[in-house]
């Protein structure tokens, strides 16, 4: 470290004391040594210029030296006593620190350190040591009964006349409490006194006598009243003049050292600072000046090491040992670099003989904090300086300070190469996750007794083994379920089930019974599945397939944002269900725990409700390889409890196709379906790879049933064997009313059955298409059973009056006869268009002619012919069947959204007038429409 050399003293391996004594027994006191060898060790501190003032040519009046013990009070009365003694080398001395002050001469110098001497007075030592000192005993000895306690006042006078005498006298206040300690009386009155008479001797006569005193705190007010010069040794803020003392007193040579190579050596600690610390250009010299003043130390570390080390000569001791320990290592000295790890060191030793019981414990924790972070902190985030450092900036910030702000700790930790910032905060990061004594207050990092309870939780929840059988993955079960469905509304209409981590392989043994697939009720099955992957809709076929028998197209499943993984595995949900878990359970020995359970548990639920934000049911069921299977993925805004509703009404609203439906009902009811045999039919994916039917619950679909039934599309044979069924003269209300009855009860649903409607007479079978019919060529008619039969003819414009009139010739051929129409159909084409119109009021025939054969008394042109004219036009027929029959039909007649229909005709047996305007009602607008029907008179 540019050759910086301690003292010889400060060597020794034995930390012996270094105060200095003004006199000793040894005769090593600061007045006892050569004024050459004293002067080489004595700095010109503004104490010491003071002292020398206060006793210069002139200067009248007692002059106290007054501070706490180890200051350097002693050194200062030694530098006094030399002045006085030896005026002509204290000048040299004060030349050589560019110094200057005016000095007595020829005085005579009783110099002595009160402290353990046995004075009964202060007068003894004066006559004893003086050279008049038996004249000036004799003179008041010979006053007799007309004398005074103490020698007098003009006694003292005469004395100093004879010989100019200077006084200097260290620990007064320690030797004048001594005195009350004495057998005899009144002692502390006379030695008082006494001082009385030498401090007004100081005043009147300067040119004669200098009183110079030392005293401590606590003998400061007993020489207030003597009007002093007062040289205060009390420590202050501003630690620039000690500074310099301490240097000058600890090293060699370090005065000799030139500030260019100082500046060289801090040119990146000192640049860091600035930065870090964004220290204003203007004030950049100033950091530069306190830097050098305080080399090879920061001046962080002389600052906070002083506060802590109250005795100063514990605190030269203690940096001698840190410059020992990190001269060969660091361009400069910081809190940094203390080997807080190093127990049985020197400075160890050192610390432990001066720190009170709470320091002493605060530096055990620092050491177990330290041996923490060896132990947790991944290795990515050690400093390059390493944690001792870090750790040992902050203990000794916290001893002597209100803490360490970041930026302190990262210049502390800066030597010749700056640490990354990055770098640095991911380390900082890592103290504050793994040292549970570590607080934040203000902004500052603070070691402290009392451990951090947040990161106490932290430290604790990282731990498996505080969490065996693996509670913490129940517990955050329990909270999923919670937040999830927690509402009353929730709880009746769903049934939330939160799969645990191996919900691929092990969804059932963690789980309760009740919550099993062979227990789940009528509510809608919720199934929350832990994590997302690119694979999922193959993974949830693969799941239903391997853990769920049936019902499958029952399941609904919550899932997790894309890409999400499995939340048993995601750090801070499992830190925070674990804080919450400890915290409750520290509640007993600290009640502030209770808090921390309380916020803990309120991010937690926050976390989870933003984790679940997709839902998935089953679309295609591929029953070759389940994981080709198909599924809806919907993302949904709903979040926590809001989330089942809203996936239930995007449901029913959007996935669910009410005409799906039907068509299955109507299919089911040809064979007598029962209720539960249509239930049944729904909770299963469709076969063949169909589209699913969403299940909706069972209330729903028992709704939809009622009004299938209501509408008159089936009617329902009840248990006991009652026919529900609309009608014309039925009350739609009293209807739903027996329809809802009967469906009510499930107990009964596998005997009430589902029917397709049937004509009340044979009447009423027989309709107009019937008498169409009965001009086919039965032999060439075929089974009009089988739906989608086609006939090629050439239609025309006259081929609706053809049909009404003349129907002998048309014949509906089999699709592989050969048979072609007869030549009527062809003939009749040019027989006349004039009945192609539309019609005002119906004709007077038959319904099934009026219908097919209008003519409008108007506008007699005849109806333009099919597009494209000829052979491309095919007639498709079916007899009366189900809505979603003819929808089948119509695909199967590869009929698309641009095919061109023409001489579209809806036949209806019998309908009422409410059915007929609902009807109506769902035809396109923009087409002209023109209806003929047959109303029933009264």
């Amino acid at each position: 470290m540019l050759g910086l050399k301690l003292r010889e003293e400060f060597l020794r391996q034995a930390l012996e004391e270094t105060a200095v004594e003004l006199t000793d027994k040894k005769a090593t006191g600061a007045a006892q040594l050569a004024a050459g060898d004293f002067l080489a060790t004595t700095f010109p501190s503004s104490q010491a210029l003071a002292a020398l003032e206060a006793v210069s040519p002139g200067k009248a009046g007692p002059v106290v030296l007054c501070g706490p013990r180890g200051l350097g009070k002693s050194h200062v009365l030694g530098l006094v006593h030399h002045a006085l003694t030896d005026s002509q080398a204290v000048t040299r001395w004060l030349e050589g620190w560019q110094k200057t002050c005016a000095l007595r001469e020829g005085m005579e110098v009783i110099t002595e350190n009160l402290h353990g001497k046995n004075y009964r007075a202060i007068w003894d030592l004066i006559f004893n040591w003086h050279v008049q000192g038996e004249w000036a005993r004799g003179q008041w000895e010979k006053l007799g009964e007309h004398g005074t306690q103490v020698p007098p006042y003009e006694v003292m006078v005469e004395l100093f006349k004879k010989r100019p005498t200077a006084l200097v006298l260290d620990e007064y206040d320690a030797w004048f409490d001594a005195l009350g300690d004495s057998d005899e009386p009144n002692l502390q009155t006379a030695a008082l006194e006494f001082l009385y008479v030498l401090a007004k001797v100081a005043q009147d006569h300067p040119d004669l006598f200098v009183l110079v005193l030392a005293v401590g705190d606590s003998g400061a007010a007993a020489v207030q009243d003597l009007d002093p010069v007062t040289v205060d040794f009390a420590p202050t803020p501003d630690f620039t003049d000690r500074r310099g003392l301490l240097l000058f007193k600890m090293f060699e040579n370090r005065a000799g050292i030139d500030e260019s190579e100082i500046r060289n050596a801090l040119s990146t600690h000192v640049a860091e600072f600035i930065r870090l610390k964004k220290v204003a250009a203007g004030d950049e010299g100033g950091v530069w000046q306190s830097f050098v003043e305080a080399w090879p130390f920061s001046p962080a570390l002389l600052d906070v090491a002083s506060k802590r080390f109250e005795h100063p000569g514990l605190f030269v001791r203690f940096l001698a040992v840190l410059f020992e320990q990190n001269s060969g290592s660091r361009p400069v000295i910081t809190p940094a670099a203390i080997a807080i790890g190093d127990e049985g060191g020197r400075l160890a030793e050192l610390f432990d003989s001066s720190a009170d019981k709470g320091d002493k414990s605060l530096l055990g924790i620092a050491r177990d904090n330290l041996d923490a972070l060896a132990a947790s902190a991944s290795s990515e985030d050690v400093p390059p300086c390493g944690w001792e450092a870090v750790v040992s900036s902050l203990w000794l910030r916290s001893l002597s300070a209100s803490g360490a702000d970041p930026s302190d700790l990262q210049t502390d930790v800066t030597g010749e190469k700056a640490q990354a910032d990055d770098d640095f905060a991911r380390s900082l990061a890592a103290l504050t996750e793994n040292c549970v004594n570590v607080h934040e207050r203000d902004g500052l990092l603070v070691l402290e007794n009392a451990p951090n309870r947040e990161t106490r939780l932290r430290k604790e929840a990282a731990c498996d083994g505080n969490f065996p059988g693996g509670a913490d993955r129940l517990e955050l079960i329990s909270e999923i379920k919670h937040v999830i469905g927690s509402v009353d509304r929730v709880e009746k209409m769903f049934n939330l089930v939160v799969l645990p981590k191996t919900w691929l392989t092990d969804p059932w043994s963690r789980l309760e019974e009740s919550e099993r697939p062979a227990c789940w009720d009528a509510r809608i099955t919720l199934v929350v599945i832990p994590e997302a992957s690119e694979k999922l809709e193959g993974q949830l076929g693969e799941w239903l397939e391997a853990h769920v028998a049936e019902r499958r197209n029952t399941v609904r499943f919550l899932l997790p944002s894309a890409k999400k993984e499995n939340i048993f595995e995601d750090p801070d949900l499992q830190c925070l269900v674990r804080s919450k878990m400890l915290a409750a359970a520290w509640q007993a020995e600290d009640p502030e725990y209770k808090k921390l359970e309380q916020r803990c548990q309120r991010e937690l639920r926050a976390v989870i409700r933003k984790v679940f934000t997709r839902f998935a049911i089953l679309d295609v069921w591929n029953g070759d390889d389940a994981s080709k299977s198909k599924f809806h993925i919907v993302r949904q805004r709903a979040r926590g409890a809001k989330l089942p509703e809203a996936v239930d009404e995007y449901v029913r609203d959007t996935l669910f196709d009410p005409n799906a439906f039907e068509a299955l009902l109507l299919t089911l009811a040809r064979n007598s379906t029962t209720v539960t045999q249509l239930l049944e039919a729904v909770r299963e994916p469709r076969p063949n790879q169909e589209h699913c039917i969403p299940w909706i619950g069972e209330d729903a679909l028992k709704e939809k049933i009622a009004e299938a039934c209501a509408s008159g599309k089936v009617d329902i044979d009840t248990a006991g064997g009652e026919l529900i069924r609309a009608r014309d003269d039925s009350a739609e209300e009293a209807v739903w009313t027996k329809i809802r009855e009967q469906l009510e009860d499930n107990t009964k649903l596998g005997d009430v059955k589902i029917l397709l409607p049937k004509p009340s007479s044979i009447a009423e079978a027989a309709t107009d298409f019937d008498s169409a019919e009965a001009g086919f060529e039965a032999g060439d008619a075929g089974d009009l059973g089988d739906l989608g039969r086609t006939v090629d003819f050439e239609p025309a414009p006259e081929l609706a009056s053809s049909i009404a009139g003349d129907k002998s010739g048309f014949v509906v051929p089999d699709e592989d006869s050969g048979v072609q129409a007869a030549p009527e159909i062809a003939s009749s084409a040019t027989a006349g268009t004039a009945a192609a119109g539309a019609c005002d009021e119906p004709a007077t025939g038959a319904f099934d002619a009026a219908a097919e054969a209008v003519t409008d008394p108007v506008d007699e042109t005849p109806c333009p012919g099919p597009v494209g004219g000829g052979s491309n036009f095919k007639l498709y027929h079916t007899p009366p069947v189900s809505l979603a029959t003819l929808l089948r039909n119509i695909d199967g007649w590869e009929i698309n959204d641009r095919t061109v229909v023409e001489r579209f005709m809806v036949k209806v047996e019998k309908l009422t007038g409410a059915q007929l305007k609902r009807l109506l009602r769902h035809l396109p607008e923009e087409l002209d429409i023109s209806i003929t029907l047959q109303k029933l008179e009264d």
